[in-house]
């Protein structure tokens, strides 16, 4: 495993009193998620918010050209003991043909797997023909099975609207014990008959019985794909019960992102639970969709005044009921710092503080400014995913951001500090 490369920052310690479910308030249902928190201040060091105290940073990949200096849009996972690191990754520019998915693995969320080139998740499934760019998408925890997910169409909530496209792989308890990778539909992709035949691409049709199940299950918006929290040790799920917002329900004329995330609101469950969609939007500030019960609509989005810099968001549940929301909420130059705003009904998020800052992760001029050229490379630590992760030995919120679109760096809070 490679030498853990981290920092700490400490400040005085935040307490927060827990959400009490019991006397949680139904919104109106005109009512739209707020920032009631001090708004973001570009003249201010880190626009004005303080860091989460005895927050630790590692970098799991510091980016080179033999493998590639392009790394973003990480996914954070972890099922029975292991953390699963999933990122986007090309020798040079965003997006481009061959991008591929690269993984590196934990037991303790410090200690990473190393990044050396073999380390390829899913591969290169571009040809001449069918240029093509692979994103890494979120895992799916099925049956007490874990399954890495890659798509060369972007998405991020399950269900996937374009399973048709979907790339999924096993990855087994332990280190380093992967299965087979398989398209997750009946037949291989239209334009990927020579990428499949090229990289050895089944249809799941192709695989085991056990497999095929589990994959049917996708299929049922009526079952997540996530485990237990008191199985899996977490309470990440980035999936819509009953289904999210259909892309083709949302107006053109909104030019909204294909970039949003997911929370149900606190103190609402079973047939009244409401969620709440997140939108990342071109004017800097989110737009969002609420479905205020499982068998109502999802609202056509809305602008809220929720800052950001036009980067993407991630959202989750703490222990104690708070939804957390992770985003770029400075507009600025570059993208930081990289901020976690919390509500504890999911309508007012009053509280801000800086999970990480390319300022914190060493001098300014070598850490918020790419070291290698390439199209697209936002400065800045961006591109957030949270995860809350309650096994025993290893709990705390873990968030991870790529720094500049090159390196991939993993932030670890204590509950008690947020």
């Amino acid at each position: 495993m490679t030498k853990p490369h981290f920092l700490l920052v400490c400040f005085f310690l935040l307490l927060v009193s827990p959400v009490d479910a019991e006397t949680a308030v139904p919104a109106a249902r005109s009512q739209l998620p707020s920032w009631t928190a001090p708004q973001p201040n570009a003249s201010l060091p880190l626009g004005g918010f303080t860091p989460v105290p005895n927050t630790t940073y590692v970098r799991v990949y510091n980016a080179t050209p033999e493998i590639g200096t392009y790394n973003h849009a990480a996914m954070l996972d972890f099922h029975n003991g292991t953390f699963l690191l999933t990122w986007k990754n090309s020798p040079r520019d965003e997006d481009s043909p061959g991008q591929r998915v690269l993984y590196s693995q934990s037991v303790d969320g410090v200690n990473w797997t190393p990044t050396d080139g073999k380390n390829i998740l899913f591969p290169n499934v571009s040809t001449d023909a069918n240029p093509a760019a692979l994103f890494a998408e979120p895992a799916l925890h099925i049956n007490g099975r874990r399954y890495a997910a890659a798509s060369p169409i972007q998405f991020c909530l399950y269900p996937d609207q374009y399973q048709s496209v979907l790339l999924l792989r096993r990855v087994n308890d332990g280190i380093g014990s992967l299965g087979q990778w398989f398209w997750a539909s009946d037949v291989i992709p239209a334009g990927f008959e020579e990428a499949s035949k090229i990289n050895d691409i089944p249809t799941v049709t192709q695989m085991d019985a056990e497999t095929q199940a589990d994959v049917a299950t996708l299929a049922n918006e009526q079952l997540l794909p996530c485990g237990p929290a008191q199985t899996d040790g977490t309470l990440k799920c980035e999936a819509c019960l009953s289904g999210c917002q259909l892309w083709s329900d949302i107006p053109k004329s909104l030019k909204l992102a294909n970039e949003r995330t997911h929370y149900v609101v606190p103190g609402t469950s079973g047939s009244s639970q409401t969620d709440v969609l997140l939108y990342r939007s071109q004017i800097n500030r989110l737009y969002v969709s609420v479905r205020w019960s499982l068998d109502s609509s999802w609202s056509i989005p809305a602008e809220t005044d929720i800052p950001d810099d036009n980067s993407n968001i991630n959202t989750g549940v703490l222990p104690d009921g708070r939804v957390f929301f992770l985003s770029n909420s400075l507009k600025y130059v570059i993208r930081d710092p990289l901020t976690i705003a919390l509500s504890r009904d999911g309508w007012s998020f009053d509280q801000a503080y800086v999970v990480i800052s390319c300022t914190l992760l060493g001098p300014s001029n070598v850490e918020c400014k790419p070291r290698w050229q390439g199209k697209y490379k936002n400065p800045g630590p961006s591109y957030p995913q949270g995860l809350a992760v309650t096994a025993p030995k290893v709990q705390g919120l873990y968030v991870v951001v790529t720094n500049n679109k090159e390196d991939v760096w993993v932030a670890k809070m204590e509950f008690s500090n947020i």
